[in-house]
């Protein structure tokens, strides 16, 4: 853990189901032309930086960490973009895709709409070959820790960085449940 910055490794990307999306909710592929819906919405949630045009066209041409802009999925709810996640790409780590940019607008948080989208996006990779994944995120955002960590997200680093394992010791755990994905 450097700088505040938390990685997190997911080994198997078998192991993980995905539930119905909650009533009022559908969760799709981002369709050409709603770009700007998803880069707005990156940017309403206030604690993913500054997100504009010229950002997303910077994120999908990126050489490494570029967004795969095939992957990005959306939670909707009446025609309203409220939820996103997708896959980023290393040239460096062309076998290990990050789960990135997971953002849920405020007034739709809690509903289980960062687990559903994170979970299509795991499938999304494991329909594409990927055996396993990684996340990386700030370790202020408590909420995004566990969610990750729920999922099994396991810390990735220095194994002997005694801050890893204390900050992880901090975090609230919800037991996990181990199925067998689709």
């Amino acid at each position: 853990m450097s700088n505040g910055h938390v990685r997190m490794y997911l080994r198997r990307l078998d192991l993980l189901s995905l539930p119905n999306s909650p009533v009022g909710y559908a969760i799709r592929q981002l369709i050409p032309g709603e770009e700007r819906a998803w880069w707005e919405l990156l940017d309403e949630t206030g604690d993913l930086g500054i997100w504009n045009a010229k950002r997303a066209e910077e994120e999908f041409a990126a050489p490494s960490g570029r967004v795969w802009k095939d992957s990005i999925h959306l939670a909707v709810s009446e025609d309203r973009v409220v939820g996103t996640a997708c896959v980023q790409l290393y040239a460096e780590r062309d076998d290990t895709p990050e789960l990135g940019w997971v953002a849920v607008a405020r007034g739709h948080r809690g509903r289980g709409l960062g687990r559903i989208l994170c979970l299509h996006i795991v499938g999304f990779m494991r329909q594409r070959g990927f055996q396993h994944c990684f996340v990386q995120t700030r370790s202020h955002r408590t909420a995004a820790l566990k969610l990750f960590r729920d999922l099994g997200f396991q810390p990735w680093g220095d194994p002997s960085d005694p801050s890893l394992s204390a900050f992880f010791s901090t975090v609230p755990r919800r037991p996990r449940v181990e199925t067998q994905g689709v």
